[in-house]
C-alpha cells in the first residue's frame, strides 16, 4: 500500500481527531486510543514528508494544525 493511500485512509477514518464526538470509527473513549492515533497520524506525517523530499510530488497530508499533539513520551507508553 502506498504512503498517499495510507494518508486518504488515516484521513477518511479520522485519526487526526483525538476526542471529537464524530468519528467514522467510533468516539475514542480512551488514553491508549488517542495515543495510537496520534502515534499513526504522525508516522504517517513523517513519511509523507520523507517521501516527498528531493522529488518534485506534492505533499497528501496537510500539515498539522496548531492543536495537533506530538505522541506521548515513549517510557510513558
Amino acid at each position: 500500500m502506498s504512503i498517499g493511500a495510507c494518508a486518504r485512509y488515516a484521513e477518511l477514518l479520522d485519526v487526526t481527531s483525538s476526542t471529537e464526538a464524530y468519528s467514522v470509527l467510533r468516539k475514542v473513549t480512551s488514553w491508549i486510543e488517542i495515543e495510537e492515533r496520534k502515534r499513526t497520524w504522525w508516522a504517517l506525517f513523517a513519511l509523507d514528508r520523507l517521501s516527498v523530499t528531493g522529488n518534485e510530488r506534492s505533499y497528501a497530508l496537510p500539515p498539522p494544525t496548531r492543536e495537533a499533539r506530538l505522541p506521548g513520551d515513549d517510557d510513558s507508553w
